[in-house]
């Protein structure tokens, strides 16, 4: 531990930053991508140093070694052509923020129109044109295809691309992404019904009425709950961030705060969650271990969540 928080508070600050700084240029899009990026190239850097590593400078090298000899067989493109997706998606990320290109696709954007609706309860909902509207020259997902598109030109034309390559990619997308989508749409399905109808008010103010000013100090472990259930952050958030919203409307507290929060406890949450924990026993080889892993990760977890919490109800109530 004394040899790893150096590399975690180095990696980590570097991480914040860059979230920060993209957050703050108004491209919070990529901020996922570029801090994980900007971790990783910290952590290869601070790795080879020997303070760090705990190994010596020429088992660094030997092992260097062996990592070329094995990658010598079959290399196939150089790294900067297979990173060319991420190259392209964070190059027109980049352009789709600036004012005039913002300017020129306002116009085209995709959404659907809802009417008013209205339960027996008396809660209603007013329309709205083109709800999640996606803008096209802005939204990840075009520029995602976009990306896609231009490497599969650019592969092609340097005669990278195989016979039947894009069949196979596409398969192997699609076995994969199945279980998950299936997952989140249903989750997604049932955050909107339950906001669109009032349930999630309706709990927002049982839970401010419970808790009262003690809330900002369960809210994270609202987070930490729902990875726990999905395995993901991003369902967490689906599944509780609007209930976090409506509960600290009630409070009359900081609804940004609330959220950051709720989003905090769902990281941390990845730690303790049976699908992220069953992927890391496997990659390591600890596969039937799970349950000696989440037995001492979870203390940590729980202790650095309520420290969060604590954190919540200080910049809320005191600030």
């Amino acid at each position: 531990m004394r040899r790893s928080i150096p590399l975690v508070l180095a990696m980590g600050g570097a991480m914040s930053l860059s979230m920060w700084l993209l957050a703050l240029v108004g491209a919070p899009q990529i901020a996922s991508l570029v801090s994980g990026l900007v971790g990783c190239g910290i952590g290869w850097i601070l790795a080879r140093i020997r303070l760090f590593s705990g190994r010596s400078q020429e088992t660094v090298i030997e092992v260097d070694r062996e990592i070329d000899k094995q990658g010598e067989v079959d290399r196939g493109i150089s790294f900067h052509v297979a990173f060319l997706p991420y190259y392209l998606v964070l190059i027109f990320n980049v352009i789709s923020q600036v004012p005039i290109v913002k300017e020129f696709g306002a116009p085209f954007l995709w959404g659907l129109d809802y009417p008013a609706t209205s339960t027996s309860l008396g809660y209603t909902v007013d329309a709205e044109e083109n709800y999640a509207k996606i803008r096209l020259f802005g939204h990840p997902a075009p520029l995602l295809v976009l990306s896609i598109i231009l490497t599969y030109v650019f592969l092609t034309i340097r005669g990278n691309w195989k016979v039947g390559t894009g069949l196979s990619a596409s398969r192997k997308t699609y076995n994969q992404c199945v279980p998950t989508s299936v997952g989140i749409a249903t989750m997604v399905m049932m955050a909107v019904v339950m906001t669109e109808t009032g349930m999630t008010v309706l709990l927002g103010r049982t839970i401010a009425n419970i808790t009262q000013s003690a809330f900002p100090i369960f809210s994270p472990y609202i987070g930490v709950l729902g990875t726990f259930m999905t395995g993901s952050n991003t369902n967490s958030n689906v599944m509780f961030g609007v209930l976090q919203q409506e509960t600290a409307n009630a409070l009359s507290v900081a609804t940004v705060t609330v959220a950051s929060a709720q989003s905090i406890g769902g990281a941390l949450g990845s730690a303790i969650a049976p699908a992220k924990v069953l992927v890391g026993t496997a990659i390591v080889g600890l596969s039937g271990k799970e349950n000696e892993v989440m037995r001492r990760t979870i203390p940590y977890c729980l202790l650095i969540v309520f420290l969060v919490g604590i954190q919540t109800w200080i910049v809320l109530h005191l600030f």
